[in-house]
């Protein structure tokens, strides 16, 4: 862990811009979700809205590693709280009380820095060779010696 202070970073202004274009007759989800935030436009700008989703996503883990454990803990059970009550709202506006189907699953978060295991490489059948291939290994086998 790294604890880095206000008096250890200069404070820098970071600008970001978001970017996405699309034709609006593809199925892309995308232009749902957007066409829902100008539906209802209590929730905010698209914008800002973005951001708070990725803030409440990555925040916690920045905060990690980058800023003391206790800040790093109260802003991961914000997130969670955050998450968890969006979850509720979503399995009501679609009637699920149930946990969700082993069939659908969410997409896995993965911890680009950590080593992700590797699955095991799995062993190729040789192809078998012919009596006269072998006689020819062997003869250069013999040969080399």
């Amino acid at each position: 862990m790294h604890t880095i202070t206000s008096q250890s970073r200069p404070q820098l202004l970071k600008q970001i811009s978001l970017r996405k274009s699309f034709y609006t007759n593809t199925r892309d989800n995308l232009i749902h979700a957007i066409q829902y935030l100008e539906d209802h436009p209590d929730i905010g700008h698209l914008n800002h809205v973005i951001l708070e989703c990725f803030r409440t996503l990555y925040a916690p883990l920045g905060l990690l590693e980058n800023s003391e454990p206790a800040e790093a803990r109260r802003v991961a059970l914000q997130s969670i709280a955050t998450l968890e009550a969006h979850i509720t709202f979503l399995r009501e506006q679609f009637d699920m009380t149930a946990p969700v189907p082993t069939q659908v699953v969410a997409p896995q978060a993965t911890n680009h820095h950590q080593p992700q295991p590797q699955p095991e490489p799995e062993e190729e059948e040789k192809p078998r060779l012919t009596e006269g291939e072998l006689f020819a290994i062997n003869m250069m086998e013999q040969f080399n010696q």
